[in-house]
């Protein structure tokens, strides 16, 4: 059995590595975009950036396929490990799901809205389903201004950095 849980472990870690490498071009486009007001240099930042979330195409495919193996063998290595009698695995649970909601409300909406807004192709979701690609419109330079004076790369970056060293001192030394 210990052969098996390390090798969950391995797959683990190597998910969550795999995720961190395909949030780094996002990373680098938040900031990005907050010096560009030029139309078409947004849109080849924002389709850049897409790509990464985008389910219709491979590299979208294998990131959503990757946060699935994230989470199925941190569920498994905490069943099989004993540690759901544990407080830290419920605590990451949380903060891995507050970080997604977090990374959502405060990367993904204002990147749809600055899609909008550059005049490009956006996603509107509706609930837990798949999300629908609405046609572009005509870009906006005053809601272009606006999407990127409320966009907050620095907030992105602690909660994703903070939230992974949280995590990782969480499932390091187990304190709780």
């Amino acid at each position: 059995m210990t052969s098996v849980y390390l090798w969950i472990v391995l797959i683990h870690v190597a998910s969550i590595l795999l995720l961190l490498l395909m949030h780094g071009g996002v990373l680098a486009v938040t900031y990005a975009v907050r010096e560009e007001r030029r139309p078409e240099r947004l849109a080849a930042l924002l389709d850049l950036s897409a790509r990464t979330f985008d389910s219709r195409r491979t590299f979208g495919r294998i990131f959503w396929l990757d946060l699935v193996i994230v989470v199925v063998s941190g569920v498994v290595l905490m069943v099989m490990g004993g540690f759901w009698r544990h407080v830290w695995p419920w605590a990451s649970i949380v903060i891995f799901v507050a970080i997604m909601v977090a990374m959502t409300r405060y990367g993904s909406a204002p990147m749809t809205g600055l899609r909008r807004a550059a005049g490009l192709p956006y996603i509107v979701r509706k609930g837990m389903g798949k999300p629908e690609w609405m046609d572009a419109e005509t870009a906006n330079p005053q809601a272009i201004d606006s999407v990127l004076a409320a966009m907050s790369p620095g907030y992105l970056t602690a909660v994703g950095a903070g939230g992974f060293l949280i995590l990782l001192w969480l499932m390091t030394f187990k304190p709780l």
